[in-house]
C-alpha cells in the first residue's frame, strides 16, 4: 500500500502541486507586473502634469474646429519654453479681454496661432487685443486646409464684423489635400468618449506614449507634393537644364487656370474666402516661414523655388481679393537688429519649432500696421 501511495504521489499528486506551483509563481508575476505598470504609469503621469499635459480634447458641435479644449482646462508645456496656462471658457487659448460674439477680427490657424508654448497675453491675437476686439481660436493640428474646410462655420459662429485672419506656414500646400477639402464634405471625429476623455485627464502618459509612437512611426514621411527642383546658386532647373529668373514669378490668370496645382490652389482660395465675403468681411493670410541661419550668422535666403511658391501663392491670393502678409522680411529685419530669431526656444534647437513670443510680437506689429492702413 505504501509503495502504490508512493507511486500514485509521484505520477499524480506531484505534478498537479508541480502544476499549481509555477500557475502560482506565473499569477504572482502577472500581479507584479500589473502593479509595476500601473506605478510607472502613475509616476509618468504626475511627471507630465508638470512637463508636458495638454489636458482633455473635445468635441466642438459648432463645427468651427474639430475639437477644443475643455472650457477653463489647465495645461503644461516644458518640451518648448516654459509655459502653465489655463483655457478659456469656449475651450481656447484667449485673455480676458477676448470678445468670442462679433469680434471685429477672428483668428484661425495652427499650434503656431494657439501657442500653447507661452502665456496667454503675449500671443498674436492677444497683441492685436490691445488695439481691437479679437478671438483667437487657433488650434493645433488646424492647418490651413482644415482651416478653410471649416472657414464657413467658423465665421457663423463667431459673426465677426472687420477681419477673418488665417496664419498658415506653407505657401506650398499638399495638392491632394487641397482637393479633399475642395471636394469633399467636412468631416468630424465627432464625441469623445467617456473612456478616452478620462484617460486623457487622469493618465495622461499613454496619451504623450501614443503620441511618442505616432511620431516615431511617421518620421522622414514627405508631406508636401512634389515640386520642381532648382539649384540655387546659378537658377537652373534640374529637369530641363533651362535658366530660372524672377521673371517667372509673375502668373497671369491663364497661367494659373492652366496649371494643374495652381489652378487647384485657385479653388483652395477661392472657397476660403467666399463666406468671409458673405459675411461682409476681408480675410487675411499671413505667411512665417522658419528663417535659418548661415554659418556666418547671415540669414539664408529662400531659393528660387521658394520664392517661385511664395509668388503664386501671393498671385492668387490678389486674384481673389485676399491680402496676402509674408512676414519673411520682418522677421529677417527683427533678426538683424536684435539677433534673435522668431522660432525657438531656450530650451529646443536654435531657431526650430514653433513661434516664440519675438516672433508673435513681430506678426502683431506688421498685422497692426496692415489693418490700420485699411481704417481699422
Amino acid at each position: 500500500m505504501d509503495e502504490l501511495s508512493a507511486e500514485y504521489y509521484e505520477k499524480t499528486v506531484k505534478p498537479e502541486m508541480e502544476q499549481r506551483e509555477r500557475m502560482k509563481k506565473k499569477f504572482m508575476f502577472l500581479i507584479k507586473l500589473t502593479v509595476a505598470v500601473c506605478i510607472s504609469l502613475a509616476l509618468l503621469s504626475c511627471f507630465c502634469l508638470v512637463y508636458d499635459y495638454n489636458g482633455c480634447s473635445i468635441h466642438n458641435a459648432t463645427g468651427a474646429t474639430d475639437y477644443k479644449r475643455k472650457p477653463f482646462q489647465f495645461t503644461t508645456n516644458m518640451e518648448e519654453g516654459f509655459c502653465f496656462k489655463r483655457a478659456d471658457q469656449y475651450g481656447f487659448y484667449n485673455t480676458e479681454q477676448a470678445v468670442a460674439d462679433h469680434p471685429q477680427i477672428l483668428l484661425m490657424g495652427s499650434s503656431h496661432m494657439e501657442a500653447d508654448q507661452m502665456r496667454n497675453e503675449e500671443n498674436v491675437g492677444a497683441l492685436l487685443g490691445e488695439y481691437f476686439t479679437t478671438f483667437n481660436m487657433g488650434l493645433s493640428g488646424d492647418f490651413i486646409c482644415p482651416c478653410i474646410a471649416r472657414m464657413d462655420a467658423a465665421v457663423q459662429t463667431y459673426q465677426p464684423t472687420d477681419f477673418v485672419i488665417l496664419e498658415t506656414f506653407t505657401c506650398h500646400p499638399d495638392l491632394e489635400e487641397m482637393r479633399k477639402t475642395i471636394d469633399e464634405p467636412v468631416t468630424s471625429t465627432g464625441e469623445r468618449s467617456h473612456f478616452l476623455e478620462a484617460v486623457s485627464t487622469y493618465c495622461p502618459s499613454i496619451v504623450n506614449l501614443y503620441y511618442a509612437l505616432q511620431n516615431w512611426y511617421n518620421a522622414g514621411k514627405i508631406e508636401s507634393s512634389p515640386r520642381k527642383q532648382y539649384t540655387e546658386p546659378d537658377g537652373v532647373n534640374i529637369e530641363n537644364n533651362t535658366p530660372v529668373s524672377e521673371e517667372e514669378f509673375h502668373f497671369s490668370e491663364e497661367d494659373i487656370k492652366n496649371d494643374g496645382y495652381a489652378s487647384t490652389l485657385d479653388e483652395l482660395i477661392q472657397k476660403a474666402v467666399l463666406p468671409v465675403k458673405q459675411n461682409g468681411n476681408r480675410l487675411i493670410i499671413f505667411y512665417h516661414p522658419g528663417l535659418e541661419i548661415n554659418p556666418d550668422g547671415t540669414v539664408k535666403e529662400e531659393n528660387l523655388e521658394e520664392k517661385k511658391e511664395i509668388a503664386l501663392f501671393q498671385q492668387v491670393c490678389e486674384n481673389n481679393d485676399v491680402i496676402f502678409a509674408d512676414m519673411t522680411d520682418a522677421f529677417t529685419e527683427f533678426y538683424q537688429k536684435e539677433h534673435q530669431l522668431p522660432n525657438g526656444f531656450w530650451n529646443t534647437a536654435v531657431g526650430k519649432g514653433h513661434l516664440n513670443k519675438d516672433g508673435h510680437r513681430v506678426i502683431a506689429d506688421v498685422l497692426i500696421q496692415l489693418l490700420e492702413e485699411r481704417g481699422l
